[in-house]
C-alpha cells in the first residue's frame, strides 16, 4: 500500500466533490426552466381560453344582431346591405372563435408538453413495420 501519493487522493477527492456541486447546480437550474416552463404553458392556456371565451360571446351576440338585421329587412325596416354587413361581421366573428379555439388547443399541446407529455410516433423507418 501507498504511504505517501502526494496529495492525489485528497485532488481526487475534492475534484469529485466539486463536479457534485456542479451537477447538483445544473439539476437545480433544469427543475427551475421546468417549473418557468410549465407556469407559462399555464398562462397562455388560461389567456387561450378567455379569448376564446370573449370571442365566442361576441359571435353569439352578433348572431343575435344578424337575425335581428334580416327580421328588419323582411319587415320593411332596413335595405339589405344591412343584412349583408351583419352576416360579414358574423363570419369574422365566427372565424375569430375558431382561431381562439386553435391558439387554446396548441396552448393545452404546449401545457402537456412542459410537464413532461408527449406523443410515442411510429418507430418504423423509410416503410419499416
Amino acid at each position: 500500500a501507498t504511504i505517501f501519493d502526494g496529495g492525489r487522493r485528497r485532488a481526487v477527492i475534492e475534484a469529485s466533490k466539486a463536479r457534485e456541486t456542479q451537477l447538483v447546480e445544473s439539476y437545480r437550474n433544469t427543475v427551475r426552466s421546468a417549473f418557468g416552463e410549465v407556469l407559462n404553458a399555464l398562462d397562455a392556456r388560461g389567456a387561450a381560453i378567455e379569448i376564446h371565451d370573449a370571442r365566442l360571446a361576441q359571435a353569439l351576440a352578433l348572431e343575435s344582431a344578424a337575425t335581428l338585421a334580416d327580421r328588419r329587412y323582411q319587415e320593411g325596416y332596413d335595405s339589405y346591405i344591412n343584412v349583408i354587413d351583419a352576416r360579414r361581421s358574423l363570419l369574422f366573428a365566427r372565424q375569430a372563435v375558431i382561431e381562439a379555439q386553435r391558439a387554446a388547443a396548441a396552448a393545452y399541446v404546449d401545457l402537456v408538453l412542459a410537464l413532461g407529455g408527449g406523443w410515442q410516433g411510429s418507430t418504423a423507418v423509410d416503410g419499416e413495420r
